[in-house]
């Protein structure tokens, strides 16, 4: 396996994996994009339907994602279909992404500021491993001695 790392047009890093066809190495090396070997070895967890859900991390470029929505203010509601663009951080409060918006489902009128088409960023209240989410934990404890919990108000 060679990893070849490098910088995309964008200044942002980036890297190429060529693997050997054969473990002899007489079989010539094949081509792979970190996304190409991510979506394989997600494709090949759901076949092996497994009982455990699969631990996702973070989201990658090109994930499509579908989220019941509702107006921050106001009542309308719907359906939205986002494809994450670009992960931008992610930290003891959670994980942000730049995405854009493929579909919005909505009977009730417009949700917001959302478009059809339209850039956005969006939070997820989750952070990126194990270790932030119980950091985050514990200074939310010592800070409010209370357990950390997203709050919503369900309408």
């Amino acid at each position: 396996m060679i990893v070849d790392d490098r910088r995309t047009s964008g200044g942002e890093r980036g890297f190429t994996i060529w693997l050997c066809g054969s473990r002899d190495g007489t079989a010539p090396m094949i081509r792979y994009e970190p996304l190409e070997v991510y979506r394989k070895l997600e494709q090949e967890f759901h076949a092996a339907d497994l009982h455990r859900p699969m631990r996702i991390e973070r989201y990658e470029a090109g994930t499509e994602l579908e989220y019941d929505i509702i107006a921050v203010a106001g009542r309308n509601r719907g359906k939205v279909r986002l494809r994450i663009e670009k992960f931008v951080g992610g930290g003891f409060a959670g994980q942000v992404y730049r995405v854009k918006v493929h579909n919005i489902q909505n009977d009730q009128g417009p949700i917001g500021d959302l478009e059809q088409g339209g850039v956005f960023a969006m939070k997820i209240l989750v952070p990126p491993t194990a270790f932030s989410r119980f950091f985050r934990n514990v200074l939310y404890f010592i800070g409010f001695h209370l357990l950390f919990s997203v709050l919503g108000k369900k309408l």
